[in-house]
């Protein structure tokens, strides 16, 4: 449109219509904020049909997963946090603490 606006539109009255950025800000944005499930899952969910679909835990568990598909082409995790629960991610620093706990002093393995 080469810098070009397009100004006053109305709200829309068929799908195809176009409408105001204040128009969906007030309709759809607004509308989606968190919902806090106080722990009750949510069942009964089907297999994904999209990348974008909601997938149960034993879909993803049935799923084999090889190094090429974790190809992360150089990037890394960062923030990674101290770790709560056994199956949680580690970062370098936790790692060079429990080493560090476990070095042998004077022929005797020191565990803390």
């Amino acid at each position: 449109m080469n810098g070009k606006t397009i100004t006053n539109l109305g709200s829309g009255q068929t799908p195809t219509d176009a409408v105001r950025k204040k128009y969906v800000n007030e309709n759809f944005f607004r509308k989606y904020v968190p919902v806090d499930m106080q722990n009750n899952p949510i069942k009964n969910v089907l297999a994904p049909v999209d990348e974008g679909g909601t997938a149960t835990k034993g879909y993803v568990d049935s799923k084999s997963v090889s190094e090429s598909d974790l190809d992360m082409n150089g990037n890394l995790i960062k923030n990674v946090r101290w770790p709560k629960e056994d199956h949680d991610l580690v970062n370098r620093a936790y790692v060079y603490f429990v080493a560090a706990k476990r070095l042998p002093i004077g022929g005797a393995l020191c565990r803390g």
